[in-house]
């Protein structure tokens, strides 16, 4: 667990590194967790004076101590939804149809109010790019969201406004996991999981923030079925604003990590939500849903005609590599739950489990006919089949990243000694090992 003096390190970083090309000053004296004052108000932020703070525990959060000559406002933030209406044609095309002009000014002027908010974006922006980008798009959901579910204005911009600050926590974690390229191992995504916790400190400290917003972000990683985290809440334990959160991240995530190589568009996010309704909310899925099915979408392909056999010839071997951990992984959960002690990790494999198992179940993607269906489509050379085909690549892919998770926190679970019979514990061992042997002799082919 991260020590105070750990979290607002990390912050100082980021700060420092922005006072490098703009000023920092400090507003308020810096006052160690004693009261004694360390830095007087009135100076700037240099590398010296970082140095002399990161040594201390501080009475008040260094957030607090200073301000910034250069800020990312509300009249900055909106410009730049502007930008981006401009430069992508889908997102302008989701604008217009639902008329959401006039509730993202209002939403970009809420906040406004909120100075510490207005820090952290800024900060966020220039530290972590990627992140500050994903930050702005969950917010832009999050407000479609909230207005297609009817919410009062006030409501649409508290849900813009979680969206947009969901992952302010992440900027006092420890900046090596950050940078870290490629997956995580399950240690640093069991770190990672602590930026709910912070961001939602940050936000409850903030004079005349609503409750709901500080709720939201906290929940924002938890799901209906129990499968998220922190504290695998699940049904009606968990707030309908979080939830709303939580689908607008899931779709940037999606998006990121599926479509946005493969030069797909909004609406192929649909088949890969449809494969977990039961993690959602049902009233912010169905939401969700219509906002993108009532749409009009330009269609798309990824691959050419001469492309799709090489395609084909993935997609089966991904399906036999989907098969072949389902069963090592479904077989492992089985055998260890009943030995397990009742643990926010043992809620969530469980619920992880049966998740991926309902997923599997219920698209048939492991059955004969599945197959079979692929290879008529193929021989059609009919277009639309072809489209469904590449659809179909996004759905594996989806199904493949939600195992590795559940591979992640079995491995956790092994390594932290949370099976305590030693038969078990080889039985772990084994599979994980098998499911890693299985990868290094059946790699998938690339489409070039």
């Amino acid at each position: 667990m991260l020590r105070p003096v750990d979290i607002h390190k990390s912050y100082l970083k980021h700060l420092n590194d922005f006072a490098k090309e703009h000023v920092v000053t400090i507003s308020e004296d810096i006052c160690n967790e004693h009261g004694a004052v360390i830095i007087t108000k009135g100076r700037q932020l240099d590398e010296q004076l970082s140095e002399k703070i990161s040594n201390h525990n501080l009475k008040v959060p260094l957030e607090r101590c200073i301000k910034l000559n250069r800020r990312f406002d509300g009249s900055a933030l909106f410009h730049g939804y502007e930008q981006v209406f401009k430069n992508y044609p889908d997102i302008n095309l989701f604008h217009q149809r639902w008329n959401l002009q006039s509730s993202l000014k209002s939403a970009c002027r809420f906040y406004h109010e909120f100075p510490l908010v207005v820090q952290k974006i800024t900060i966020l922006k220039n530290a972590m790019p990627r992140l500050f980008k994903q930050a702005i798009y969950s917010a832009y959901i999050s407000l479609a969201i909230a207005k297609q579910l009817d919410a009062p204005e006030e409501e649409c911009s508290a849900a813009f406004l979680a969206g947009l600050v969901h992952d302010i926590g992440i900027l006092h974690l420890d900046t090596s996991l950050v940078t870290t390229k490629g997956e995580y191992t399950p240690e640093q995504w069991h770190a990672m999981q602590r930026h709910t916790l912070i961001g939602h400190d940050i936000l409850k400290s903030i004079e005349h923030m609503p409750n709901v917003i500080a709720k939201a972000v906290l929940e924002h990683h938890e799901r209906v079925d129990g499968s998220g985290y922190p504290f695998s809440k699940k049904g009606l334990e968990l707030s309908v604003m979080g939830q709303i959160i939580g689908m607008a991240d899931t779709c940037i995530a999606l998006y990121r990590r599926e479509l946005a190589g493969k030069n797909l568009g909004i609406d192929s996010l649909l088949p890969i939500l449809q494969l977990n309704p039961e993690m959602y909310c049902r009233k912010v899925f169905h939401a969700t849903v219509t906002l993108i099915n009532d749409i009009q979408w330009p269609s798309k392909r990824t691959y050419s005609d001469e492309k799709m056999p090489e395609l084909m010839s993935r997609l089966k071997l991904e399906n036999e590599w989907i098969h072949h951990d389902y069963s090592v992984l479904y077989g492992l959960v089985t055998s260890v739950r009943p030995h397990l002690e009742e643990s926010k990790r043992s809620a969530m494999l469980t619920n992880m489990a049966q998740r991926i198992h309902q997923c599997l179940v219920g698209s048939g993607i492991l059955q004969k006919e599945h197959n079979e269906w692929m290879l008529n489509s193929f021989v059609s050379h009919n277009p639309e089949d072809f489209i469904a085909i590449e659809r179909l690549e996004v759905m594996y892919g989806e199904i493949k990243w939600q195992m590795k998770q559940l591979k992640k926190l079995l491995f956790l679970l092994w390594k932290n000694q949370h099976l305590k019979h030693p038969e078990l514990d080889v039985l772990v061992k084994k599979g994980l090992l098998q499911i890693e042997q299985y990868h290094k002799h059946h790699t998938e082919p690339e489409l070039h």
